[in-house]
């Protein structure tokens, strides 16, 4: 459903898609093909919308142009009604959009074959890039749906996936087959690898380059409760009734819209622990702890985030997040946030100047029952002493926290149990 592009003043690009042959549906607004573009605010475009010259669209092309700030235009042909629409662009966050549409509305549906989306570049001041997502398409009694012919797969994240603080969840693959109510054994199509990634999952990255989704979570193959008032309606289906398991309460179903409520179950089992936490400290806490393996690779990725929910290692990271850490004005008394999560706490130390990537200092107070110590000690001149603080829950210490790339600080020198 997406293609993008670069266009430098004076260029011109063609993406193409093809309707086939297909049969119209009575009435207007059944044979439908709408997209959506977004580009910078600071470049100058024209976009157009060509049919084909196939029958029975006729041995010449037609089409309808729209320039940047130049609002509404529409045609009707015997190739159905073509659109573009830039009436209300710029958008709030000062980048521009084109809507575009072919419709059935003036009575002539839109011709099969092949079409072209033209963008040219006006006036590029920019970088000239863009994207363009097909919203909606369904074509005949079938409800064919038409895409681009040389799609870019990436940047299928939709809103409201794409805001900036929201934690935004990939699917993969916990099941793929299950016993249903008649005791029959039931199995995908596709049979996807336990593990891999869901089909469906949409990858990023957003339009305007940051990484989603940013965490996976099981969405294909979940056994999930099945509504008292749907069940009459899905067991009377012989092909929903196949997904309906042995207790009758629950049926197999798959989607993003399935791997999305396991990390909010995680994150309802943290806020339990620490209701103070916002929606970015909990992705944090998540995306810190994801797991990495052979099908989500050693990096984080627009497939599947930094890795797979891991909801013991997210409660984990509460236990290491020591908040404002503060020196009292006498200099040689520590404190810190309590949180309630730890219930004693470790303090490490170093000289600053041999900190670097393997050394953090060493162990310097044990087991203390409240956030506070002191160090009466005086570094050498010319150097200093930093303090690392670790929260202990049940006897498990937390790390000495993350380095930039994501991997925890080494503990060279760990207190003693």
């Amino acid at each position: 459903i997406h293609v993008s592009g670069t266009v430098a003043t004076g260029g011109t690009n063609d993406h193409t898609f093809t309707i086939p042959q297909y049969t119209q549906v009575p009435g207007i607004f059944n044979d439908v093909q709408a997209w959506e573009m977004w580009y910078r605010g600071g470049d100058s475009l024209t976009v157009s919308v060509r049919d084909p010259t196939t029958a029975p669209c006729g041995g010449s092309q037609l089409s309808v142009s729209g320039s940047t700030g130049t609002g509404f235009h529409a045609i009707s042909t015997n190739s159905g009604t073509m659109i573009i629409d830039d009436t209300g662009s710029p958008a709030i966050n000062g980048d521009r959009f084109f809507d575009a549409e072919v419709d059935d509305q003036a009575g002539s549906a839109p011709c099969r074959g092949t079409w072209t989306f033209r963008v040219h570049g006006d006036n590029i001041t920019q970088g000239g890039h863009y994207d363009i997502w097909i919203y909606f398409s369904t074509f005949g009694t079938a409800q064919i749906a038409v895409d681009w012919n040389a799609p870019d797969l990436t940047g299928l994240v939709s809103i409201p996936g794409t805001a900036f603080n929201v934690t935004t969840v990939a699917a993969f693959v916990t099941k793929r087959s299950w016993t249903d109510i008649s005791g029959r054994i039931i199995s995908y199509t596709s049979m996807p690898e336990i593990g891999s990634l869901a089909v469906f999952s949409s990858p990023g990255p957003t339009r305007d380059g940051r990484m989603k989704p940013e965490i996976s979570a099981p969405g294909m193959g979940i056994a999930s409760a099945l509504s008292i008032d749907a069940a009459p309606d899905i067991l009377a289906d012989p092909n929903l009734s196949l997904r309906v398991v042995q207790d009758g309460v629950h049926w197999v179903i798959e989607g993003t819209s399935m791997a999305a409520p396991h990390v909010t179950g995680v994150y309802a089992q943290l806020l339990g622990l620490n209701p103070t936490l916002d929606a970015v400290q909990l992705r944090t806490l998540a995306t810190t702890a994801a797991v990495r393996d052979t099908f989500t690779g050693p990096a984080a990725s627009n497939d599947w985030g930094f890795g797979k929910i891991d909801g013991l290692g997210a409660m984990l990271n509460m236990i290491k997040d020591i908040p404002t850490f503060q020196a009292v004005t006498d200099g040689t008394t520590f404190t810190w946030t309590a949180i309630p999560q730890a219930s004693t706490y470790n303090v490490y130390r170093g000289d600053l100047r041999l900190l670097n990537g393997t050394y953090y200092g060493t162990c310097f107070r044990q087991g203390l029952a409240s956030p506070t110590f002191t160090d009466t000690e005086t570094p050498i001149p010319g150097s200093g002493f930093f303090y690392l603080t670790t929260g202990v829950k049940d006897g498990v210490e937390g790390l000495l926290g993350f380095k930039s790339d994501g991997s925890p600080r080494p503990n060279a020198a760990p207190c003693a149990p």
